[in-house]
């Protein structure tokens, strides 16, 4: 489905400053489709049509409201889920990056840490409930996991390059799989996805934690294997079959 202008004129928000035109942007997320409005007094709106289904979107509204009000990400201003629609702010400043350098990791982990001292009230992620395990190597991650001490907080689960935007501040977008969960999740998921290499992964984590903790590795690669593991059986059950 493309959105029309003609279903969002109907909106308040665009009442007084009607949309001049409205454009799908070439950089696509996995669960939304994602537009660029521009209206008459130059404003600019991101709209997000919603094209998966069994994600609380009220939450992640509400979540979003808390985390923009923090400068963490775009703030949301209405979610309409009879048409699968939610309006933020446009982030017109930052760029997606598949490499990073320390001093993008620098603030990468600030603005991790501040995402997960978010007090937020969500369900838990349950690894054994997310993920089929198989092979002795995921079983094994999760049994660590499992017996690992609670540190739990409130986390994005998505930490990948298309959801983290780099500029005078980092911000995160796509919210739809946060959930409470072991902070240890969002630091593999980081780790994994820019490919750290192990002199990086280490000033990624002591900015983090700010030399406070020891670093617990054993942790950290259990939950990159489960954080891999979901990520493979994520694509497996969401891309269609090729034809």
């Amino acid at each position: 489905m493309h959105i029309k202008k003609t279903l969002l004129e109907h909106y308040s928000l665009f009442k007084d400053d009607p949309i001049l035109s409205l454009d799908r942007l070439s950089s696509q997320g996995y669960c939304n489709d994602n537009y660029l409005a521009s209206t008459l007094s130059h404003k600019q709106y991101l709209i997000r049509h919603f094209n998966q289904q069994g994600i609380d979107r009220r939450s992640e509204y509400r979540l979003q409201r808390l985390a923009g009000k923090k400068q963490l990400t775009a703030k949301p201003y209405f979610l309409d889920l009879s048409n699968d629609i939610m309006v933020t702010e446009f982030l017109s400043e930052g760029t997606h990056r598949k490499r990073l350098a320390r001093y993008d990791l620098h603030h990468l982990a600030l603005t991790v840490y501040k995402l997960h001292k978010l007090r937020f009230r969500a369900h838990r992620f349950n690894p054994r409930r997310s993920l089929v395990i198989k092979g002795k190597k995921l079983r094994n991650a999760v049994r660590c996991a499992e017996r690992s001490a609670n540190d739990d907080v409130l986390s994005h689960n998505d930490l990948n390059p298309l959801n983290i935007l780099f500029g005078n501040r980092v911000k995160v977008i796509d919210w739809e799989y946060a959930s409470i969960n072991d902070r240890y999740f969002d630091l593999a998921s980081v780790c994994e996805e820019f490919r750290l290499k192990k002199a990086d992964e280490i000033y990624f984590l002591k900015r983090y934690f700010r030399h406070k903790v020891k670093i617990d590795q054993k942790k950290l690669e259990a939950y990159k294997i489960i954080y891999r593991s979901l990520c493979e059986q994520w694509f497996d059950m969401n891309t269609p079959p090729s034809l």
